[in-house]
């Protein structure tokens, strides 16, 4: 009898050894598949990209949010998709900086309508240089969500997303 329980343990812990394997390797393959598609159109979202980054009114759009976030221009509107971002000195008091690096990694426009995605990283300092609060080495690029408003591009909606 115990010989057969022994059996039986040793072959759910086979099961589940394997199980795990096989989990391991699917998500390798959907990982891998997922590159793969990446590598084929990244030539096209990079050649759009690079054509929309020489476009004053984007450059413009990409400029007045780099100054929200960088707590240079304080957006008081709180239907505004970037009032979020914008500096609560209320909230950190201690903070004398911000250290700012934003990313644009994609451009696609339609029309009148666009999708921008960013990776940023940001800090809010003390005067000591520490830092107070940050997000840093987003993964997963922020989309911002674009509208052309009387001639000029404005962020509809903000869009993160966590790992």
């Amino acid at each position: 009898m115990k010989a057969k329980k022994k059996g039986m343990l040793f072959m759910i812990v086979l099961t589940v050894i394997l199980l795990i394997i096989l989990v391991s390797i699917s998500k390798m393959y959907v990982e891998m598949k997922g590159e793969c598609n990446m590598q084929k159109i990244k030539g096209q979202e990079l050649e759009e990209t690079l054509m929309y980054l020489q476009d004053n009114d984007i450059q413009e759009l990409i400029s007045n949010a780099e100054s929200v976030l960088r707590g240079d221009v304080i957006i008081e509107d709180e239907t505004n998709p970037l009032w979020r971002y914008s500096f609560k000195e209320n909230k950190y008091p201690t903070v004398t900086a911000i250290d700012l690096e934003l990313h644009v990694i994609y451009i696609h426009i339609d029309g009148d309508n666009g999708l921008i995605k960013v990776a940023y990283d940001i800090n809010y300092l003390s005067s000591s240089g520490y830092i107070v609060w940050g997000a840093g080495h987003i993964i997963y690029p922020a989309e911002w969500t674009i509208e052309k408003h009387e001639g000029k591009w404005v962020i509809v909606k903000i869009v993160e997303r966590g790992a």
